[in-house]
């Protein structure tokens, strides 16, 4: 089945001279490493942590990983897989791409008995108010800085990272429910016109505890892409992205918003099997032929949800 050979891609040992596979943002369609992603090396800890066929030694290559990289608790958004070019944006330091890392980090750490995960966590958790300015919270702090990009300018879509890293009780916990609180409105009423991030944020009230927004932000998303089976990237066009049809499958159903049996959903559940190669990778889009580790952790979710008995809950990566 698609969900086994995700997970079985997903879960490779680590093989020596190699970068362990949770370190991995991309592979080109031949099958090589692209980039390290640091952000999506915290959503597979958080996977990992709990998903019983990877075994200790896999997580904490990852943990090592990120340690060698580290500078002093930040992290460069890419860097380059052996053989490959430079990526972009490597020298800037994202705040949604710190909390995923550091929930990662915290999440292995707890369910792993990992000293090595709890303070490298304990390290990038002290750096977080390096993106304060003032009263203002930055998206992005490091090279040139301006940016239009939604990752860059902020936005709703940090509701996921707030809501991750209020879980702990102090300073930076206190301010992430601050922060959560002001942006939950933001959310609904000016939401971002791109899928991908406006997801973000409703996975963020998800998490928040408000569900009723994050169904209702939902039901508004769909409406405002048209109720398009395949949603697009903006509601102005765009490819058809595999991390955006997951996203929107995984929430739908966690949400209680999916009928099985309806064709809209159907088809979106099958336009996804159908980019999943035989590896169990999962390609970006029809006009690229990468395949992210984010799209196939999400694609996992939606896979394993969709098959799951109704009512089953999950925690979203």
């Amino acid at each position: 089945m698609a969900a086994d050979r995700i997970a079985q891609d997903l879960a490779a040992p680590v093989v020596a001279g190699q970068w362990p596979r949770g370190v991995i943002g991309a592979h080109s369609a031949d099958g090589q490493a692209r980039y390290g992603y640091p952000e999506i090396a915290g959503y597979w800890l958080r996977w990992a942590s709990s998903e019983a066929t990877v075994d200790l030694a896999s997580g904490e290559a990852v943990v090592d990983w990120l340690q060698g990289l580290s500078d002093d608790g930040l992290w460069p958004t890419r860097v380059a897989a052996p053989g490959q070019s430079a990526p972009d944006h490597q020298d800037r330091h994202y705040l949604f791409d710190h909390a995923m890392l550091w929930d990662g980090l915290h999440r292995w750490a707890q369910r792993r008995s990992s000293s090595s995960a709890a303070a490298l966590a304990q390290v990038l958790r002290r750096r977080f108010f390096e993106f304060r300015l003032g009263t203002q919270w930055q998206a992005m702090i490091g090279a040139e800085a301006e940016s239009a990009h939604w990752s860059a300018a902020g936005g709703p879509f940090l509701l996921k990272a707030w809501a991750r890293l209020s879980t702990m009780d102090d300073d930076l916990g206190r301010e992430a429910q601050a922060q959560s609180a002001r942006l939950r409105p933001v959310a609904l009423h000016q939401p971002h016109t791109e899928a991908h991030p406006q997801l973000y944020a409703l996975e963020g009230l998800l998490e928040s505890g408000d569900e009723d927004g994050a169904r209702a932000g939902l039901v508004a998303l769909m409406r405002t892409q048209g109720d398009q089976p395949i949603l697009p990237e903006s509601a102005d066009g765009g490819p058809r992205r595999s991390d955006v049809q997951a996203q929107l499958i995984r929430l739908g159903l966690r949400l209680g918003l999916v009928n099985r049996q309806e064709t809209a959903w159907r088809s979106r559940l099958q336009w996804l099997l159908d980019r999943i190669d035989r590896r169990g990778r999962v390609q970006f889009s029809d006009d690229q032929d990468g395949c992210p580790t984010w799209a196939a952790l999400f694609s996992l979710q939606a896979l394993r949800a969709w098959m799951a008995p109704a009512g089953t809950t999950m925690e979203l990566i």
